[in-house]
């Protein structure tokens, strides 16, 4: 921003998870670039009304951090037709690697890539595992102190070093990346391997559906015998907007039979990290939780 003379202007603490005084801030602030979390984005849709109202000033949608439901970016991009829209992605350890700039003709029936390196990154896929290698002038040198946790990060590919974000992507013909899941959010059960990110992307297909998060745990199911229960956590639009039978429905319709969460549980507001990221510990300790 400085090397552009950019103004950095920071959102008041008071408002970040208040969608409509966001939706607000941007038209009073003239932002012409706003960059958030996805989740932040679709509130400003729903409970803020993104699209009543023109920002005539915004120029370029930035968003990262997670993923971001195609149907949403494709809302997104109707409500600010004039700003460029962009998925970016990249670790902490790496900063931002690579980038997809939303085609205007987006309808958000397909995937969202994450897009293809920036022009100071070099990444590459770990051919047995579909994990995702990232290397250039970015990477970090390692974790302060913590030496070991620095070596079981980085590995070395013809010479050079990656860091191992631990995603598994595959490479689409057009030469974009597309983000599948993390390696350690995938689960085995009934001799099935189950992704929890698609299970997440299916339920925010559903219009009233504005945050899902799915967790697995180990739970006892019959007589002493423990066995993996997925729990979906759902956040609607609204008190009512959908219902159990109507959310189980949509799974049934969208997923494949195992993939269909064992429960669905509502809440009225997700529980967030410090960056605004679902804080899937704190829904694993909910999950585990007798019904």
């Amino acid at each position: 921003m400085a090397l552009c003379g950019a103004t950095c202007v920071l959102v008041p603490g008071h408002i970040v998870w208040m969608p409509r005084f966001l939706v607000h801030f941007v038209r009073q602030a003239r932002i012409t670039c706003w960059y958030s979390v996805p989740s932040i984005l679709a509130g400003m849709l729903q409970e803020g009304r993104l699209a009543d109202h023109e920002y005539p000033g915004l120029r370029v949608v930035l968003f990262a951090g997670e993923v971001f439901a195609s149907p949403y970016v494709a809302r997104v991009q109707a409500a600010v037709p004039q700003a460029i829209c962009a998925n970016l992605y990249g670790p902490t350890e790496t900063n931002v690697v690579t980038w997809y700039r939303v085609p205007r003709d987006f309808d958000g029936s397909q995937p969202l890539p994450i897009g293809h390196p920036c022009p100071y990154a070099t990444v590459t896929v770990d051919a047995p595992t579909g994990e995702l290698l990232v290397g250039g002038d970015s990477l970090m040198s390692g974790y302060w102190g913590r030496s070991e946790a620095t070596q079981r990060v980085f590995v070395t590919v013809e010479g050079k070093q990656y860091y191992r974000t631990g995603d598994r992507v595959s490479l689409a013909p057009d030469g974009n990346y597309l983000f599948l899941g993390r390696l350690d959010r995938q689960v085995k059960r009934r001799g099935f391997r189950i992704e929890l990110g698609e299970i997440e992307v299916a339920l925010l297909r559903h219009k009233d559906i504005l945050e899902a998060a799915a967790v697995a745990a180990e739970v006892n199911v019959d007589d002493g015998q423990m066995g993996t229960c997925i729990t979906a956590f759902v956040r609607a639009r609204a008190a009512g907007a959908v219902t159990l039978v109507e959310a189980k429905a949509h799974c049934a319709r969208t997923l494949p039979p195992y993939m269909v969460p064992d429960r669905i549980v509502f809440l009225n507001a997700m529980p967030k990290g410090s960056r605004g990221k679902i804080d899937y510990m704190a829904l694993a300790k909910i999950a585990k939780e007798p019904e």
